[in-house]
């Protein structure tokens, strides 16, 4: 049971190391490494041409690069200029689309 757990805890550190180091090497976003959350945040430190908010960059995200994320004001006024992602989904499918952030923006 404990070697299980231990698994299914390294696949999420491991998703999760995978999109902070893609982030992180962004221009426009500044990571917020989790300690435990399944969810990192970023901070959107410059919006590209043709965004205001943090709800046109997602879309923007989604629309360049296929890259889903969650806008952070859907969690409450406070969280406007950041966005959040999720790492709970294949390490193929969160490395690629990490790189994609990489490069992209």
């Amino acid at each position: 049971m404990y070697i299980l757990i231990d698994l299914i805890r390294f696949g999420y550190q491991r998703g999760r190391d995978i999109v902070y180091d893609g982030v992180k090497n962004s221009r426009y976003l500044e990571p917020l490494y989790p300690e435990g959350a399944f969810h990192p945040w970023a901070k959107i430190r410059e919006f590209p041409e043709g965004t205001k908010d943090s709800l046109d960059f997602s879309k923007y995200l989604l629309e360049k690069m296929s890259v889903g994320s969650t806008p952070g004001p859907v969690f409450g006024p406070s969280k406007d200029h950041y966005i959040r992602f999720a790492f709970s989904a294949k390490t193929e499918d969160i490395r690629e689309a990490s790189e994609l952030i990489e490069k992209f923006i």
